[in-house]
């Protein structure tokens, strides 16, 4: 199935494709506060573990007894100063003390054991949500990767998944209770006492909560742009130290520090604007909060003065104030909370609802390479809309056959290696191997046929035993055994580099792969090549950047793992190409000349002029090697 790329547009600094509909998949709309909680919600209420939903209710019980319980001590406290004020004398007041003493035990503890069960569920859904987000990273195309920021992500990520589960345990646990408490004490002052207590409390209540939502609506800007400045001080610091090698080959220490800088000052003049705008919002909720408590206060004063209420009422009236406007206070920071945690889950939700690009067709087979017979019908292809990199391409790999493609750099050959692989979708033409369209059989089973050294190898931050042993990945979940580690290893004439090391299999290859040479590195590519077992081999430039000492010692291998292979080149050297099947040239996108090396050569065209080039050089090379040694 063939999509049409005309239709597609640029978002976000790479284009846009269009479905296998032919609709152009659009951004999501951003989501409503609403939205954003139900999609927490869902992280602490999963559908499929009913354990998980078990704690959850019974940490919403707890909630409510401990709650309940915090409403007793002001009433026992009104028993205990009635019994000690008696007209006619104080007695001891016995069901005051137990009532309180009861109440102030079991409260904190109902408390911590609501904290310790809900820890489960916060934990749970913060591992749902990261796996599920580094299983749709995984599945973005090719293109979303190389357009992304790593530092913005990885900080989107943390952020995010953390706040899902601290949005519901903010809400449930600091605010819910907020409004329980207002309710309950407005409710009992109405019952018990004059209607005015009931009437100054909740207007008090509601003035605080437009006042605090309003000011906070007003602070989001503020903290949007502090959440961006922070991930842009966050980049630029991963941007140098993940390009330190670059930056010492250039002196660009100072410049690196000056960006960093910029983006540290941006960020201060951020956070300096937020926190102003957060103490204009304490400053107004302080001043809601104390006419409240105030006018309350005179009302109970003066009914005790009248003889309406005893000292006991004048005591639970305190009390039940200082319990309501106490967590009152932190309402705004429970709020801010809140809101906080929300626009990190929206950015962390804008990367799990980010188009998946390549799809697998509905009930798509595996594909099935025995033979590693590829087809190149008439593919056209292009990164941008209307700007073409590849137009009309026809080629075919035969079983046990290697085929090269040359050319001059940016005329689409490592392209051609990225669509087979299915990084992108073709913009017309197909794609085949063994008969099978690419397009309709599974990505996991394309590429589990496929084996790859490119060039350049970059290896995990692990040992060079799990980098070699990533290549049964492929097959199996399972890791690799010892023994297939090391025969593999001895296939790519790396196991006595590795054995002479003081860890051996153990050494640690270092961020990238860059305490190894880019001989080592390669030979550990071609290790992992041959434990993957494929039936088609794509080398892509994958001696480019050695020199030719090494060139010669890794061609070697090379050779001997194509054997019986179906292989496709991508070679920028045409020395390490001559040898092969069939040379494909490709100029403005097109292929100008195929055939073999001595074909080519007596044609005299564009790759015998490529060849000269790369002679003469190469002469040029020897000539000053021996001028330096004399």
């Amino acid at each position: 199935m063939s999509i049409s790329m005309q239709s597609g547009l640029t978002h976000g600094g790479y284009t846009r494709l269009p479905d296998e509909n032919g609709t152009v998949i659009m951004p999501a709309k951003p989501l409503s506060k609403l939205q954003l909680v139900k999609r927490a919600w869902e992280s602490v209420w999963p559908a499929d573990d009913a354990a998980m939903r078990f704690r959850f209710v019974f940490s919403i019980i707890l909630l409510g007894v401990g709650k309940i319980l915090d409403l007793v001590p002001p009433f026992a406290l009104k028993l205990i100063i009635d019994s000690l004020t008696e007209p006619a004398g104080p007695e001891f007041p016995t069901s005051g003390l137990f009532l309180f003493g009861v109440s102030r035990f079991l409260s904190p503890c109902i408390t911590e054991w609501r904290n310790i069960i809900y820890a489960t569920v916060s934990a749970n859904a913060e591992k749902l949500v990261a796996l599920k987000v580094m299983d749709h990273l995984m599945n973005l195309s090719f293109r979303y990767h190389i357009n992304r920021k790593t530092g913005s992500i990885l900080r989107s990520v943390s952020r995010g998944a953390s706040s899902f589960g601290d949005v519901m345990r903010t809400f449930l646990f600091n605010l819910l209770p907020v409004v329980f408490q207002v309710g309950a004490v407005c409710l009992l002052l109405f019952a018990r006492y004059d209607w005015w207590f009931a009437v100054v409390t909740f207007f008090t209540i509601v003035i605080y909560f437009v006042y605090t939502i309003l000011t906070t609506k007003w602070r989001d800007r503020h903290r949007r742009l502090l959440t961006e400045k922070d991930n842009l001080f966050n980049q630029r610091a991963s941007d140098a130290l993940l390009n330190y090698e670059t930056v010492k080959y250039f002196n660009a220490e100072e410049h690196e520090k000056q960006r960093y800088d910029r983006a540290l000052r941006e960020f201060r003049n951020a956070s300096i604007v937020s926190q102003q705008s957060l103490s204009v919002l304490n400053i107004g909720q302080n001043i809601i909060i104390s006419v409240g408590v105030v006018l309350a206060m005179f009302l109970a004063v003066k009914e005790v003065t009248l003889n309406i209420q005893t000292v006991g009422d004048f005591i639970m009236i305190q009390q039940f104030i200082l319990t309501l406007y106490t967590p009152l206070g932190f309402l705004g920071t429970y709020w801010r909370m809140i809101h906080q945690s929300l626009v990190d889950v929206e950015s962390l939700i804008k990367i799990i609802e980010e188009p998946i690009e390549i799809r697998d067709l509905p009930m798509a087979p595996s594909l099935i390479a025995k033979k590693g017979h590829i087809e190149f019908k008439d593919v056209c292809f292009g990164y941008v809309p209307g700007q073409p990199i590849l137009k009309n391409i026809s080629f075919e790999v035969r079983p046990g056959q290697s085929v090269a493609i040359v050319g001059a750099s940016g005329v689409g050959k490592s392209t051609i290696g990225r669509l087979l692989y299915r990084f992108y979708e073709v913009t017309s033409g197909q794609i085949r191997i063994d008969g099978q369209n690419i397009a309709h059989v599974t990505q996991h089973s394309l590429r589990r046929c496929i084996g790859i050294v490119p060039q350049d190898c970059v290896l995990f931050n692990d040992t060079i035993g799990y980098n070699i042993g990533y290549g049964i990945k492929s097959r199996q979940i399972a890791d690799a055994l010892p023994y297939e580690i090391e025969e593999a290893a001895k296939s790519a004439s790396i196991h006595d580099f590795i054995m002479h090391q003081p860890e051996q299999y153990k050494t640690v290859c270092g961020e990238r792969g860059l305490r190894l040479s880019g001989g080592e590195r390669q030979r550990i590519a071609i290790a992992r090549a041959i434990l993957k077992n494929p039936t088609i081999m794509l080398y892509d430039e994958a001696t480019s950047s050695l020199d030719t000492i090494t060139e010669q010692a890794i061609q070697k291998s090379l050779e001997e793992i194509a054997e019986g292979r179906s292989v496709l080149i991508v070679a920028h050297r045409l020395s390490t190409i001559v040898n092969s099947d069939n040379i494909i040239v490709l100029k403005d996108g097109e292929i100008v000349e195929q055939g073999s090396h001595e074909s080519l050569i007596k044609i005299d065209k564009v790759y015998a002029d490529m060849w000269r080039r790369q002679q003469n050089q190469k002469e040029l090379e020897i000539s000053l090697a021996e001028l330096k040694e004399h």
